[in-house]
């Protein structure tokens, strides 16, 4: 049994419960860290649900933040959650988030870690969350 991380009722993630409960507990973490806010709702029962546009402002914030952030330690320490965040952020929106230079090895991971998760980003681009995240 999983998790659905959905966007307007489209599932732009089928997650394991275990991969589920660390992605939210993780972008909590970052949210307090950093001050932002996801727009991520839940977990409510076997659910996350984000909202395309406020996920996209996340993303773009998140990465702000860590570009003022000098230690390589805090950026080794999140990759992963980036990552994850990048993939979400693509699914919902349709298309990948434009990263500063110093960020292109992490969406570079993502766009490989998306395709292992399953899903197609050209298949996704038509669902109704793409449309509402780009206006």
């Amino acid at each position: 049994m999983g998790m659905l991380v959905e966007c307007d009722g489209v599932t732009v993630w089928d997650a394991g419960m275990v991969s589920a409960r660390l992605f939210a507990g993780q972008v909590r973490l970052l949210e307090d860290v950093f001050g932002l806010d996801s727009g991520m709702i839940g977990p409510d029962a076997d659910f996350l649900y984000v909202d395309a546009q406020r996920w996209r402002e996340f993303a773009r914030a998140l990465l702000e933040q860590l570009a003022r952030v000098d230690s390589q330690v805090p950026h080794a320490m999140v990759a992963g959650i980036v990552q994850l965040v990048l993939i979400v952020d693509a699914r919902a929106s349709g298309v990948w988030l434009d990263v500063p230079p110093r960020f292109v090895h992490l969406r570079h991971g993502a766009e490989g870690l998306q395709h292992s998760m399953g899903g197609d980003l050209i298949a996704i681009d038509h669902h109704p969350c793409a449309r509402t995240a780009r206006g």
